[in-house]
């Protein structure tokens, strides 16, 4: 499943790094998708790409020389085949010059519901505080949370509803940057924050449902 783990510090002046990020994009294995490169349209831009027909060059996270960075994880669901690609979502704001907040209201809420649900982070480095947003369009309704110094976590479920691969692995992420946050540990950093999003452990979900006549158990990844 689309995983999200992200640490900001916007304090940070010391070794450490002020942003971490680890997510995993596995949604579809045999998804075609070009490496992680730069735009041949804009060098400025750089990122993996969908290479899926009607969805060229979309993005699940990319990331601009002037400190744009955009995530997208696809809220699990039916999807319409018919409606746009939600990665275009993240190319169209890293390559813009608006802020995540003017992004939303001029971009996505006016036709939110020509996208399948998601969930989007736009953030901007490029002042000392960094203007970051959380948004989803779940049934195709605008929610807005702003992102914070500390630990993020985010995955492909509904907003306040997060997967307890999501929820079991905050802590541990958080051990991670706390014991590893520092550019002479780049590497034991990098290795870590693998070990994590690789961990195969099965998280199960049991959601009850009782009526008059059965007993519904439904597991859930």
């Amino acid at each position: 499943m689309c995983l999200l783990f992200m640490y900001l510090n916007d304090d940070e002046c010391g070794n450490g790094y002020r942003l971490i990020i680890a997510n995993n994009r596995d949604e579809q294995w045999d998804r075609p998708t070009k490496p992680l490169s730069f735009w041949t349209d804009n060098e400025d831009c750089i990122s993996g790409q969908d290479m899926t027909p009607g969805k060229e060059n979309g993005t699940w996270l990319g990331v601009s020389k002037r400190g744009r960075i955009g995530i997208l994880l696809n809220i699990l669901g039916v999807n319409d085949p018919k409606k746009k690609g939600r990665g275009y979502l993240v190319n169209e704001y890293i390559s813009s010059q608006k802020d995540g907040q003017e992004y939303i209201n001029e971009t996505i809420k006016p036709c939110s519901s020509n996208y399948n649900s998601f969930n989007l982070i736009l953030m901007n480095l490029s002042f000392p505080k960094t203007n970051g947003i959380c948004c989803s369009n779940l049934d195709g309704v605008i929610t807005e949370s702003d992102i914070l110094n500390g630990v993020f976590t985010c995955d492909n479920s509904s907003p306040g509803r997060p997967w307890q691969k999501s929820v079991q692995n905050r802590e541990r992420f958080g051990n991670i940057v706390k014991d590893f946050n520092h550019k002479e540990k780049k590497d034991q950093l990098v290795q870590e924050l693998l070990n994590l999003l690789t961990d195969r452990k099965t998280y199960v979900y049991c959601c009850f449902i009782i009526t008059f006549e059965k007993l519904y158990l439904k597991i859930l990844p």
